[in-house]
């Protein structure tokens, strides 16, 4: 199961622990559990529960830590013009991957891009990326995407 917050409520730290991914905003996080520090954050609240936790760090990219491993990934350079719903896309993007079976690095990648290609325009729903779109702006920094499997609902 994940969780996308909408804010911050003192009892949330009672169903971190039925949480599998948890990615909160950099505020949300120090929030949560008092770290300034997003990788002190993110352990933090891993050990509250989840065996994935994100924190979005908007023009700073985000990270992602597991039990095993810190992942850094620093935000693409775009024109921003309006950053509504781009927390939404990030999770929705970073869901997608994970249920690609994706590296989690490339997930992490993947979920920035996408992020990153909404902020170039103006309302929340009128920036998603199409997947061809986030391919083709990946390929233009070198990145090439795993293939995709096909999903059953």
């Amino acid at each position: 199961m994940s969780c996308d917050t909408a804010g911050y409520a003192p009892d949330y730290h009672k169903i971190l622990k039925f949480i599998d991914i948890f990615i909160p905003s950099i505020d949300m996080a120090h929030s949560f559990n008092g770290k300034k520090d997003p990788v002190e954050a993110a352990k933090k609240l891993l050990r509250a529960g989840p065996s994935i936790v994100g924190v979005t760090l908007g023009d700073q990219g985000s990270i992602c830590v597991t039990k095993d491993r810190v992942i850094r990934k620093p935000a693409f350079k775009v024109n921003v013009v309006d950053t509504t719903g781009a927390g939404d896309i990030y999770h929705g993007a970073f869901i997608f991957g994970l249920l690609q079976e994706w590296p989690l690095d490339i997930v992490v990648e993947f979920s920035n891009a996408v992020s990153a290609i909404k902020c170039e325009k103006l309302g929340g729903r009128a920036g998603i990326p199409t997947f061809s779109q986030v391919e083709s702006f990946l390929r233009n920094f070198g990145i090439k995407l795993p293939p995709v499997k096909s999903l059953k609902l």
